[in-house]
């Protein structure tokens, strides 16, 4: 803000100031008194658009005032209603708080004897309840107590079987064990002996085998024998022919010779 200035608001301006909704305002310059004139104005004719232009200033300025009036009421009875509003509600507010206030009161006493009447017949029900549960445990207690017994009996009886049972199974169970153990070493025996029998039999077999072989090998040893000595005796004729023919040819030459 400039030295020596004042802020300058209008009325409506003013009591919106109040509510903190101004958000701009004019400055103006505080102007010092001013000294009398001694010498008065020199007076002089205006022209016609001069008186216009005036005329319509002073218009413009009513109208404004006009607005300005009409605005600062209007907010004024806003304001006024509001106010009265706010006051009738409290009043109200006050006169409704006194009359729960006493109602909360009748209902706390009429609660309070409600709940001590309920806690009363609570309790004798209570009581009446357990009496009959307590009559009735005693009844269930009698009647266990000969179930019980007639129970032990049973159990006795029960594990009495069940042991001869046990006995029973476990005899049983020695006679199998002793038969299976039996039959093990007959399968063993047997499996034993015809092992021995597979073997012989196999034994006999290769041996066979070997001889049939054996026989094979000879037989063909002799046929290659046999062939050989055909083929020799073929070789030595062959030549004993040749030598006789050699001789033959000899001949023949010697008997030309002559």
């Amino acid at each position: 803000m400039k030295k020596n200035s004042v802020v300058v608001m209008s009325p409506t301006q003013r009591l919106l100031s109040s509510k903190g909704r101004v958000t701009r305002t004019r400055t103006r310059t505080r102007t010092r008194t001013r000294r009398t004139r001694t010498r008065p104005r020199r007076r002089r004719r205006i022209g016609r658009s001069t008186r216009r232009r005036k005329r319509r200033k002073r218009t413009r300025r009513r109208t404004r005032r006009r607005t300005r009036r009409r605005r600062t009421r209007r907010i004024r009875r806003k304001k006024k209603k509001k106010n009265e509003n706010k006051k009738n509600k409290n009043k109200k507010r006050k006169k409704n708080r006194k009359k729960n206030k006493k109602k909360k009161k009748k209902n706390k006493k009429k609660n309070k004897k409600k709940k001590n009447n309920n806690k009363k017949k609570n309790k004798k029900n209570k009581n009446k309840k357990k009496k009959k549960k307590k009559k009735k445990n005693k009844k269930k207690k009698k009647k266990k107590k000969k179930k019980t017994k007639k129970k032990k009996k049973n159990k006795k009886k029960k594990k009495k079987k069940k042991k001869k049972k046990k006995k029973k199974k476990k005899k049983k169970k020695k006679k199998k064990r002793k038969k299976n153990k039996k039959n093990r070493n007959k399968n063993k025996k047997k499996r034993k002996k015809n092992k021995k029998k597979k073997n012989k039999k196999k034994k006999k077999r290769k041996k066979k085998n070997k001889n049939k072989r054996k026989k094979k090998k000879e037989e063909k040893e002799e046929v290659e024998e046999e062939e050989e000595e055909e083929e020799e005796e073929e070789e030595e004729e062959e030549e004993e022919e040749e030598e006789e023919e050699e001789k033959e040819e000899e001949e023949e030459k010697w008997v030309i010779v002559y």
